[in-house]
């Protein structure tokens, strides 16, 4: 059906992806980053150009503060008292602290986003990757090319350590 629908469209196919796909914090994501490779270097042979547009935090539905907080709080609340205690208050505080932190800090300026989907769709000679916001071109995309180890530190060294961690 995405093969077929893309013909249709003139060869071209926008694929938008997310800054969780970046990192090793979201395996779905990966997945679906992997997924949009596969068809870009299958679909090329029939002369099908796909462009990815990989957004950084931008302040949607998706990213609203209350409901994240809300998720975090009720996903706390159902965790067996072994668990709460493994990592304690003060290590669930912090990653409430760290959400507020992260999600507070969303840009604000969809346009950005909408600028690369429409040169993706409409320019004669679309890029294959496109990068929306600062935090995606500067600091999500050049993680993702490091060894997932440093990556990893880089993304935890300032997170509240759980209460019975070595």
């Amino acid at each position: 059906m995405e093969v077929e629908l893309t013909w249709i469209l003139a060869g071209r196919q926008d694929v938008n992806s997310s800054v969780e796909g970046e990192t090793d914090e979201h395996e779905v994501g990966k997945l679906r980053m992997l997924e949009n490779t596969w068809n870009r270097h299958d679909l090329r042979h029939f002369g099908v150009k796909i462009s990815i547009v990989e957004p950084g935090y931008f302040r949607t539905g998706i990213t609203d503060l209350q409901v994240s907080l809300a998720k975090v709080k009720r996903v706390w609340e159902e965790v067996p008292m072994h668990i709460k205690e493994t990592y304690g208050e003060k290590c669930f505080d912090g990653y409430c602290s760290e959400v507020n932190k992260g999600l507070l800090s969303c840009s604000t300026n969809l346009k950005l986003v909408a600028d690369c989907m429409e040169h993706a769709l409409i320019s004669v000679h679309p890029r294959t990757p496109y990068s929306a916001g600062w935090d995606a071109q500067f600091y999500f995309i050049r993680l993702s090319h490091l060894p997932t180890s440093l990556a990893d530190y880089i993304l935890t060294r300032s997170s509240t350590k759980p209460a019975q961690a070595f």
